[in-house]
C-alpha cells in the first residue's frame, strides 16, 4: 500500500494546529448540549403560544357574534391570528435556521477532525522511514563487516591451500625425475657391460640426492 507524503514543511504546522482544533472541537462540543436544549425550550413556548392565540382567536370569534357588525369582528379577529401566528413562525424559522448552521458546523468539524488524523498519521510513516534510513547504514556495516571478515579468512586459506598443494605435485615432479634419471644411468650401464670391446669404467650411478632438481 502506497503512502502520501506531505509536503515539506507540514510536520511541525500539523503539530502546532492539532492542539488548536481540539480545543475549538471541544468547545463546540460543550456548547452543543447547551443550545439543543435552548432550542427545545424555545419550540415548547412557541407551541404553547400558538396553542393560546388558536385559543384567543375561536373565544375573540364566538364574542364577534353577539356585535352587530359580526363579519368585520372576524375578519378583524383572523388579521390578528393570522400576524401573531406569522411572528411564532418566525421565531421558529430562526431555531431552524440556527439548527441548521449547527449540524452544519459539526460536520465540517468533523470532516476537519479526520482530515487532520489522516494528515497526522500520513506524517508518521515519513518520520519512522527517515528514522530507518539514517539507521540503515550503520546497521549495514555491522552486518556487512563480519562477512567480509569471513569472505577474507576463507580466501586466505585457500590461497594457503593453494600454495601447498603446488609445492607438493613440485617435489612430487623432482621425485618422479630424478629416479627416471637413476634408470637411465642403470640403464647406460648394463649396456656398456654387456659390449665385448673394452668398454669404459660403467658410470657412477648418482645418489638420489645429488640428482638434478627441476
Amino acid at each position: 500500500m502506497s503512502t502520501r507524503r506531505l509536503p515539506e514543511g507540514w510536520g511541525w504546522r500539523l503539530w502546532l494546529v492539532a492542539p488548536l482544533a481540539a480545543v475549538a472541537m471541544q468547545a463546540m462540543a460543550a456548547e452543543a448540549p447547551a443550545a439543543a436544549e435552548r432550542w427545545r425550550i424555545e419550540r415548547e413556548r412557541i407551541q404553547r403560544e400558538r396553542a393560546q392565540v388558536e385559543a384567543d382567536a375561536r373565544a375573540a370569534e364566538a364574542q364577534c357574534g353577539q356585535q352587530f357588525a359580526v363579519a368585520g369582528c372576524v375578519k378583524q379577529v383572523r388579521a390578528e391570528r393570522r400576524s401573531k401566528l406569522q411572528l411564532l413562525d418566525r421565531q421558529r424559522g430562526l431555531i431552524d435556521d440556527e439548527q441548521r448552521k449547527q449540524r452544519a458546523a459539526d460536520r465540517l468539524a468533523h470532516i476537519r477532525e479526520k482530515q487532520e488524523q489522516q494528515a497526522s498519521d500520513a506524517a508518521k510513516p515519513v518520520v519512522e522511514v527517515k528514522t530507518r534510513k539514517a539507521r540503515q547504514p550503520a546497521e549495514s556495516a555491522e552486518t556487512t563487516r563480519p562477512l567480509i571478515d569471513a569472505e577474507s579468512k576463507a580466501a586466505a586459506v585457500e590461497a594457503s591451500e593453494a600454495k601447498a598443494a603446488a609445492r607438493a605435485a613440485a617435489a612430487q615432479r623432482r621425485a618422479q625425475a630424478a629416479e627416471a634419471h637413476r634408470r637411465e644411468v642403470e640403464q647406460r650401464n648394463r649396456e656398456r657391460e654387456s659390449k665385448p670391446s673394452k668398454a669404459a669404467k660403467p658410470l657412477p650411478v648418482p645418489p638420489a640426492a645429488s640428482l638434478p632438481s627441476s
